[in-house]
């Protein structure tokens, strides 16, 4: 009987893959490159995932599994303003940006290429993801603490389009700011969420002079 390689092989074989995918997309990345990175073989590879297309494929499903748990962690509970789960939420994915820079240029790849592979695993996973954010920003426009004119089909996208591109930005202008990457990956950060925070809250009413 022919023993089955040890689990961790298949987590470094995803390990080398993500770092590949990062660099050098799908097209570029080569099987036996990964498979040396990993320490693996690239049977060891097929056996897991039987094609380069099939490992990409599990590369953005691992993706896709982290920002669910997140989520799925954030926005649930009533006793949490729905505000601050937004937050909490934007908050949880521009750290996930950060602690993961392959992940960002991943995901900018895939956005760029139409988000076709990536958007339906999302969508397959947590369907249930789009009802609670949505439920959060209905919650606070009837309280009166979430900004009326928001469409609550497109906060998602709306609310995290600034960390990608903040990150983005922190990566290719931060050669240029002399100050330490991790203060200016910081600025960049809260930056973002500040704008966040403005386009979501409800201003608070001017008082009459």
């Amino acid at each position: 009987m022919t023993k089955a390689p040890p689990p961790e092989t298949r987590d470094r074989i995803l390990d080398a893959a993500e770092h590949a995918f990062s660099e050098h997309g799908l097209a570029g990345s080569r099987v036996a490159a990964i498979a040396t990175d990993a320490d693996a073989n690239k049977a060891m590879l097929y056996y897991y995932f039987n094609s380069k297309d099939g490992l990409y494929t599990a590369v953005l499903e691992r993706l896709a599994d982290r920002v669910v748990a997140m989520a799925e962690t954030v926005l649930e509970g009533d006793d949490v303003p729905p505000e601050q789960r937004l937050f909490a939420f934007v908050q949880g994915y521009a750290d996930l940006l950060a602690d993961n820079p392959r992940i960002l240029r991943i995901i900018v790849r895939e956005l760029l290429s139409g988000a076709e592979r990536i958007l339906p695993l999302f969508l397959a996973r947590a369907p249930h993801i789009l009802g609670a954010f949505w439920q959060c920003v209905k919650q606070g426009q009837a309280a009166g603490t979430i900004n009326p004119d928001l469409d609550f089909r497109v906060v998602i996208p709306v609310l995290i389009a600034p960390h990608l591109m903040f990150n983005v930005g922190s990566t290719v202008f931060g050669d240029r700011i002399p100050l330490d990457p991790e203060h200016v990956r910081t600025m960049f950060q809260e930056t973002a969420m500040a704008i966040a925070r403005d386009g979501v809250l409800c201003s608070p009413p001017q008082e009459q002079a």
